[in-house]
């Protein structure tokens, strides 16, 4: 909760200074387009630890791993209207999606055979949506200008597992959907009066329930895919994203 505490309380005191600042911007800033469209991509971090997979088998198997369910990458989308100089509301989407390959081996011993054993070589992989509603938050200073964002929405999880290389084929999907929020801060440079390019630091904030399964082969027992898929969990993630805005309207 650190992360999301510090987030809070910059955003709270960027608002605070900006009465302070309004003095300072020139008279050319005092009709600031209204309408802004951001695009970015970057990295993002997940508090909850989805790369610790369990054996489904034993704990004494072989379980090697590749990729991250954790370290993800990060999309994002903002659209805002500004109806007056430091104000605004618009609508905040993100995503950020990881995945992550794995092989268990099982080794026993069979009457015929004295070494004998079977294996799962399966890919995962998590997606993690985010929709809603935002409140914004602007000051300008010259080409600079400081931004930031709270809100609250949907979160949409989703997690596919295939295997189709091991001894018994596999497909499941797994969706969950909850209510969330979002934080933000950052800032942009402009380019132009029309373009600017900035940073920004985001945390959703939610967490969903066991997903909802659909297991297309059906071919295991209901707690072992259960075991695989997971019982959910918190879905929070900490974003860093570049970005380029558009902005348009008087």
């Amino acid at each position: 909760m650190r992360p999301v505490l510090g987030l809070a309380l910059a955003f709270l005191t960027i608002g605070s200074l900006g009465a302070q600042e309004t003095a300072s911007i020139p008279a050319s800033q005092s009709q600031l387009p209204k309408i802004r469209i951001a695009a970015g991509g970057g990295y993002a971090f997940l508090f909850k630890n989805y790369d610790e997979l369990s054996r489904m088998i034993t704990q004494d198997d072989d379980l090697t791993t590749n990729g991250s369910l954790r370290h993800n990458y990060a999309l994002q989308l903002d659209a805002q209207y500004f109806f007056s100089k430091h104000f605004g509301v618009g609508l905040q989407a993100n995503m950020n999606h990881g995945s992550i390959k794995s092989m268990e081996i099982h080794h026993y011993r069979s009457p015929i055979s004295s070494v004998g054993g079977t294996y799962f070589d399966h890919a995962r992989y998590q997606t993690i949506f985010y929709l809603g509603p935002s409140f914004n938050y602007r000051l300008p200073l010259k080409r600079f200008t400081f931004l930031g964002e709270i809100g609250f929405g949907g979160v949409f999880y989703r997690q596919s597992i295939n295997d189709k290389h091991s001894n018994d084929k596999l497909s499941i999907r797994a969706t969950r959907s909850s209510i969330g929020g979002n934080l933000g801060f950052g800032g942009e440079f402009s380019l132009s009066r029309s373009v600017a390019v900035g940073l920004k630091v985001s945390a959703n904030i939610g967490s969903v329930g066991v997903p909802k399964i659909k297991d297309e082969t059906g071919y295991f027992g209901e707690s072992f895919v259960e075991k695989l898929v997971g019982e959910g969990g918190s879905v929070s993630c900490l974003m860093i994203t570049a970005f380029i805005s558009f902005q348009t309207g008087k």
